[in-house]
């Protein structure tokens, strides 16, 4: 069964949830939006940058800074409650369409969770990367090239999030008729001829450059603004992992990952897509808390079928609050769910073949 990209009156609910967030968000900060976005774009606007350099510190591709251009342009403030409600109203849409997601309460519990209120704090750029990530999919199983190509281009904005993903969603296109391969093509090659008249011929070498001199959190630790307060936290979730949590962490992942792997060999679905992206998250060297909202596709397709799972890992994130108004700088949601996803995963595979 193909999904509707339109048909989800479900949404509005969660959405209308998550909307209070947006004050909260403007009311604190720019945040991110501020300093990675409105700054370099302003200055790129004006002629006194081509990005990627100190003064404008812009970490994504150049032909991305055509879509903050109209933000750029208005209020700081105007701009950040349309780009925070859009990013809102895109995320909710995008975790309906890889969970799947067939009722309204599992999707609005899993949304609604402490990362998410993060993100919209700070304003970053994920939940725009993960939308773009569901059309890929509505893209693939619609046989759709352009629209692939559109999706792809849209996720290599800011790719680390959702490699596995990508190249997952590659692999299934593999097969398509070689006219099909060219159209989706077509937009990414465009992008990349757009970004040399964004930033200039040399813009790969500068940016490299740019990246190893200033990396994006320069420190061990990210100052995280939070409804408690100013909040320093690990860079990644491997920072703060012993030995033994490494261990486990490792040999949790590795059966998540033959998992994924046969499910690749079974067939590939939105299912096997999420699970690409919870090995993504989890195995990434550059995993800040608020990056967990790549999980929510994951625990809202477990919560659809084992609703006591949603509300166990609903639970597993609360620790992660009670850990931020301790001040204990750590995380166990990606523990928690990379375990309780094995487990399911292990009885699902039991009861029924992938469908």
């Amino acid at each position: 069964m193909q999904t509707n990209i339109l048909d989800r009156h479900k949404l509005i609910i969660a959405f209308l949830i998550l909307l209070p967030l947006v004050i909260v968000a403007v009311s604190r900060t720019l945040g991110d939006y501020g300093f990675y976005y409105l700054s370099p774009v302003r200055l790129w606007l004006n002629g006194e940058t081509r990005l990627f350099e100190e003064k404008a510190p812009y970490y994504y591709m150049p032909w991305s800074a055509l879509l903050m251009v109209p933000f750029a342009l208005l209020p700081d403030q105007v701009g950040q409650v349309i780009y925070d409600t859009l990013s809102i109203a895109v995320f909710v849409w995008g975790v309906s369409v890889l969970a799947k997601s067939k009722r309204w309460w599992p999707l609005a519990l899993t949304v609604t969770n402490m990362y998410t209120g993060m993100l919209i704090l700070v304003s970053q750029w994920d939940t725009f990367i993960l939308a773009f990530l569901a059309l890929a999919w509505v893209a693939v199983e619609q046989r759709r090239p352009w629209l692939l190509g559109l999706a792809l281009t849209g996720m290599s904005s800011k790719p680390t999030g959702v490699l596995i993903p990508a190249i997952l969603l590659l692999y299934i296109a593999r097969n398509w008729s070689r006219h099909d391969l060219l159209r989706m093509l077509t937009i990414p090659f465009l992008s990349v001829i757009v970004s040399f008249f964004v930033s200039g011929l040399d813009w790969p070498i500068r940016y490299f450059k740019f990246v190893q001199e200033f990396p994006p959190t320069p420190f061990r630790h990210y100052m995280l603004i939070t409804p408690w307060g100013n909040v320093d936290f690990l860079l990644s979730h491997w920072d703060y992992l012993g030995t033994e949590g490494r261990i486990l962490f490792g040999v949790l992942t590795a059966g998540v990952l033959v998992w994924l792997v046969r499910c690749i060999r079974r067939k590939l679905n939105h299912r096997t897509v999420c699970l690409a992206m919870l090995v993504n998250t989890v195995i990434s060297p550059y995993a800040l808390i608020f990056y967990y909202i790549y999980l929510a596709p994951i625990v809202t397709r477990l919560t659809e079928e084992t609703p006591w799972l949603g509300i166990f890992l609903a639970l597993g994130a609360l620790l992660d609050v009670i850990g931020l108004r301790l001040g204990l700088g750590i995380s166990v949601y990606p523990l928690i769910v990379l375990a309780t996803v094995l487990v399911s995963e292990l009885r699902f595979m039991r009861q029924q073949p992938i469908s």
